[in-house]
């Protein structure tokens, strides 16, 4: 049987022992047999339990693919550290031992890391993935053990974070559910939409969000990000979603000004007070800039998106070859085009002189550059 398994669990500070059939009621869980998960915040998903009973009375449990880890301790018994939703189940029908694997771990910090981080593996039947709260659940743990000293301290939390498998741009949000969690409010507060428009209606009352004003302002109610890399303040993303979106209603009739009513998620307090710097002083110009290039190098024939752009896709629905592009016949809808959409260049001439004239022209850049 010990041949047959092929996932044998791999982290920091753990050490395989061997895989072994444990008796039910010699494993334990943290606080005796109480119902205590310590990796997931809202506890056991019994939905889960029954799922594996089912699995395990039909014949489907995959023993040799997935153990619960289990560390033995020195009366006999056996601390469980990941798979309480199979322990429960086991127990739940009675069983008299569950196939575990046996490890050791170099201290508590390497334990706690690996049981959250367990829960972030694949798994062939049945998922029950780690959430935001189970991470912030780790760290408390960690503190709790004494292994995070100092919480106000971003550096020492993001070492942690790192073990833990998380994103760098998710960092920020978890320090502050951390902290709070502890009684120490954060100097920054988030809002995403409802949270802006709730506020302007108990602080700015005579904003509006959905109805042009009579002097013919318009209300955007819009989010951005911290921006890209270490200091960074521009964001592909949401900037342009709200320049465009600006410019949209600017082209709406009765509009005379467009005013932003945004905040900043992901981002500290200092990089907050950057980020508004920009996109006041600098954001919209830029993207005006960028949109009269893109204009210009059409109108003057550099490029043609319409004829420049192409899609692949790649493959995701049954029945298609998985080892190529998704096929898209477009022959058809081109033909349509062709003959229903007169095809004009952006200076109003044929298209297809335009097409030829914008060849020399680059040919001509080419020679002269050269």
């Amino acid at each position: 049987m010990q041949e047959q398994c092929n996932r044998r669990p791999k982290a920091e500070g753990l050490t395989f022992k061997e895989y072994k059939d444990v008796p039910i009621k010699k494993i334990i869980q943290k606080i005796g047999n109480k119902l205590q998960n310590q990796a997931r915040r809202k506890g056991l998903d019994w939905d889960k339990v029954t799922d594996f009973e089912n699995r395990i009375k039909e014949g489907r449990y995959q023993f040799t693919y997935e153990q619960p880890v289990v560390v033995a301790l020195p009366d006999g018994t056996y601390l469980l550290i990941t798979g309480e939703h199979r322990y429960q189940a086991h127990k739940g029908l009675d069983l008299d031992t569950m196939f575990c694997c046996v490890v050791e771990f170099e201290d508590i910090a390497s334990q706690i890391v690996f049981q959250s981080n367990e829960n972030d593996e694949e798994s062939e039947f049945i998922k029950n993935v780690r959430t935001g709260d189970d991470v912030v659940l780790a760290l408390c743990n960690l503190k709790d053990n004494g292994k995070i000293k100092d919480i106000k301290d971003d550096k020492e939390i993001n070492e942690w974070l790192v073990k833990l498998r998380q994103k760098q741009s998710d960092w920020s949000g978890y320090r502050t559910k951390f902290r709070e969690e502890y009684g120490i409010v954060s100097a920054v507060t988030n809002y995403d939409a409802d949270a802006r428009a709730k506020w302007c209606e108990d602080n700015k009352p005579d904003i509006n969000f959905s109805e042009v004003s009579d002097d013919g302002t318009v209300y955007l109610n819009q989010t951005f990000k911290g921006g890209k890399g270490k200091g960074g303040l521009q964001d592909l993303d949401y900037d342009p979603r709200c320049f465009f979106n600006a410019c949209n209603k600017l082209l709406e009739k009765g509009v005379e000004k467009v005013v932003v009513v945004g905040s900043f998620n992901k981002a500290d307090s200092q990089k907050i007070k950057k980020l508004r710097d920009y996109k006041e002083r600098e954001m919209i110009e830029a993207w005006q800039g960028k949109m009269w290039e893109i204009y210009s190098a059409v109108h003057y024939g550099y490029i043609s998106p319409v004829d420049q752009i192409e899609f692949r896709w790649c493959p995701q629905i049954s029945g298609e070859d998985m080892e190529d592009f998704a096929k898209t016949d477009l022959t058809k809808w081109r033909e349509e085009r062709k003959n229903t959409i007169p095809r004009i260049s952006p200076d109003g001439s044929n298209f297809e002189v335009w097409a030829e004239s914008r060849r020399q022209r680059r040919e001509f850049d080419e020679r002269g550059s050269n």
